[in-house]
């Protein structure tokens, strides 16, 4: 890994951050063992402003801005390489492949923006934060596996999906000390995430799912497609009763 950042703070005011790092790993394919990842961000520290010095009851007031991109390989060594089990069975072995090669495996990239804000009032009494996040992911590492009912042994290929996955949403922190003395304190904390996971840019379908049973084997039901959440679940949809007063789907 190579790593580089820089910090510049402005009279307590206006704060600026950059990093850049290039990671290599060999876990990935031999064409892609390194990715570059670069992140900023940026604050202004409203509360220091001269303005701001005769407001008593805002203890703190930040607003955030920032932008990064970071990279994954939480996937198993030695999935860009072709590998094999060895099996003994009446005398004889043989060499039955758990996964393919793919010399083109690549780093996941994570991109996220983000804009916030954090303060404190009344004495620190009441503190909190506020963030809307817009994280984009592109080439997720992905175990691709045939959709073939009754056939556990078939080998696994790991690619780079050939899609994105957006997740977008606002983060909210709250916190109070409801009591707070020399010898007791209370203090009280919530937090909530508003989450929306589309998939978007992938041409088709892919299979990850499927029912099983009498009359059920093969019928698809987990997939991932653009413009539904990431492993959305689908099944038919209801058009009402027909004439003879039973369900009818498409």
């Amino acid at each position: 890994s190579y790593f580089a950042s820089a910090i510049l703070n402005y009279d307590e005011k206006y704060l600026l951050t950059a990093t850049f790092r290039a990671d290599g790993s060999t876990r990935f394919g031999e064409e892609n063992r390194y990715g570059y990842f670069p992140s900023f961000a940026a604050a202004w520290n409203i509360k220091n402003e001269s303005f701001m010095s005769d407001v008593s009851w805002v203890n703190q007031l930040k607003f955030r801005v920032g932008y990064g991109k970071t990279g994954n390989q939480e996937f198993p060594s030695g999935a860009a390489q072709q590998r094999y089990n060895i099996t003994y069975s009446s005398g004889s072995q043989s060499f039955p492949g758990v996964n393919n090669r793919n010399v083109n495996l690549k780093w996941q990239a994570d991109e996220q923006t983000n804009v916030g804000a954090d303060f404190a009032l009344f004495g620190n009494r009441i503190s909190g934060s506020v963030d809307y996040f817009n994280k984009v992911t592109t080439d997720l590492l992905f175990p691709q596996i045939p959709l073939v009912p009754a056939n556990p042994g078939v080998a696994v290929t790991w690619l780079n999906l050939p899609a994105k996955i957006v997740n977008k949403g606002v983060e909210l922190s709250l916190s109070g000390n409801v009591i707070q003395k020399e010898d007791v304190t209370l203090t009280l904390g919530a937090n909530a995430t508003f989450i929306k996971n589309t998939v978007k840019d992938l041409v088709g379908v892919i299979k990850t799912g499927a029912l099983s049973g009498q009359g059920l084997s093969g019928v698809t039901l987990e997939v991932i497609q653009s413009g539904l959440p990431l492993f959305a679940m689908v099944t038919r949809e209801y058009n009402g009763l027909g004439q003879d007063g039973f369900s009818t789907y498409t």
